[in-house]
C-alpha cells in the first residue's frame, strides 16, 4: 500500500500571498508573503483521471512579477515510473507521458511529511520534514 504524503508546513518566500487548497476536504490555508504557516493536509491520491476534480491540491500564486499568476495542481499516484507526488499547471490528470514530478525529484517519493517551499519567483518544491 502506498504511503500518505503530508504537507505539514508551507514557507512562502515570495512577495505575494499563496493559497493552498486541498480539494478532497476543501480546506484552505493562506500563507502571507515572507512567512510560514501550518498546512497539515495530505496530498490526495488520484488513481484515475475521472477522480481528479476532487483528488488534488492547488497551490495558488495569484501574482508573480514576471509571469502573472500560476496554479500548481498537485496529487500523488503510482504510474509506470513509480509512486510520486506530481504536479501540472493544467487542471487535469496527466499520466507519466508528459508528466512532471515535483521539482525536488529526489524528495518527491510518496509517504512521510513534507514542507512546501515557495521561492521568491513562485516556484515550488517539497523538502522532507
Amino acid at each position: 500500500m502506498p504511503g500518505v504524503t503530508e504537507i505539514w508546513y508551507a514557507f512562502n518566500q515570495s512577495i505575494v500571498p499563496v493559497t493552498v487548497v486541498q480539494r478532497e476536504s476543501d480546506a484552505e490555508v493562506v500563507v502571507p508573503p515572507k512567512s510560514g504557516r501550518a498546512i497539515g493536509q495530505a496530498v490526495p491520491w488520484c488513481w484515475h483521471p475521472r477522480d481528479f476534480l476532487h483528488s488534488h491540491m492547488e497551490i495558488q500564486i495569484p501574482e508573480i512579477p514576471v509571469e502573472g499568476g500560476r496554479i500548481y495542481y498537485v496529487w500523488q499516484c503510482r504510474d509506470v515510473d513509480g509512486d510520486f507526488v506530481r504536479y501540472s499547471f493544467e487542471k487535469k490528470y496527466r499520466g507519466v507521458n508528459g508528466q512532471d514530478k515535483t521539482p525536488a525529484v529526489a524528495l518527491s517519493e510518496t509517504g512521510g511529511r513534507r514542507a512546501l517551499v515557495i521561492n521568491e519567483f513562485g516556484y515550488v518544491h517539497l523538502d522532507k520534514a
